[in-house]
């Protein structure tokens, strides 16, 4: 399973994110794919801080 990647929809993604437990996706999968709608979403001023903070890296 660690050498395919994976799409996510905002409600998983943002799960993992606010609970900063993106560490697992990593460990699980060898490239997390955003769709560019999803990133949008995620990166709205309506999104908490923390996850728009998170996706500057």
């Amino acid at each position: 399973m660690g050498n395919k990647p994976i799409f996510y929809d905002t409600d998983c993604l943002s799960c993992f994110l606010i609970t900063d437990k993106c560490n697992i996706l990593k460990s699980l999968f060898s490239k997390i794919i955003i769709p560019h709608d999803v990133y949008n979403e995620l990166n709205n001023s309506a999104s908490p801080y923390k996850i728009r903070k998170i996706l500057k890296f």
